[in-house]
């Protein structure tokens, strides 16, 4: 009875498992183990909510590599992998663990802060931007370095519905990307801001 007992726990162990593991693979990225786009769009809906229900804060930040579309030309398409698996590290190590890294599409990547204000989001998003400027990295047997501009928006001050707010933060970094790149730039900063949407 013991061991009919014990295999049947075993099977429900494993299955449980298998979703667990087949649950990962569904909201993971599987080159750079990042959250997907889906899940974190899922996330700042959820996490919005929240921040409206307790006045609280939240803030986006978008990524962008810059030139990447250079690395694969010049190096191969691997080595722009391996620029895409630095970066995710380098996001991954200068963020709080409660905040959601994703791969947003191709070379750009979303973090999102819950109860984080714009102020104390731009620290990370700067050590970010610094941290992959300064490290050399051998691609294809050459040493490259790489760099990337950050765009960042918050709530409430920015916008007051995710979409806008994600909207706020891809101009901000439109804005990076063509004032110099290399750069962290807060949409409340950019000339004539829009009001908050």
């Amino acid at each position: 009875k013991d061991l009919e007992f014990f295999k049947a726990l075993s099977n429900q162990a494993a299955i449980a498992i298998e979703n667990a593991r087949l649950y990962e693979m569904a909201i993971k990225d599987e080159l750079t183990k990042l959250y997907v786009r889906r899940y974190f769009d899922q996330r700042l809906k959820e996490e919005m909510r929240r921040a409206k229900r307790y006045r609280g804060s939240l803030t986006v930040m978008l990524l962008d590599i810059d030139h990447f579309k250079g690395f694969n030309d010049t190096y191969g398409h691997a080595a722009g992998d391996e620029v895409l698996q630095f970066l995710s590290r380098v996001m991954r190590e200068q963020v709080r663990g409660v905040d959601i890294v994703s791969r947003h599409g191709g070379e750009e990547f979303a973090i999102l802060c819950p109860e984080q204000t714009l102020k104390d989001s731009l620290a990370p998003a700067e050590r970010i931007r610094a941290t992959v400027e300064a490290t050399e990295l051998t691609l294809a047997g050459h040493k490259v370095r790489c760099t990337v501009s950050i765009g960042v928006a918050s709530y409430p001050t920015d916008a007051q519905r995710p979409e806008a707010l994600l909207e706020m933060a891809d101009q901000a970094l439109y804005h990076a990307k063509h004032s110099g790149r290399n750069r962290v730039m807060a949409y409340r900063d950019m000339p004539k801001a829009a009001e908050p949407a």
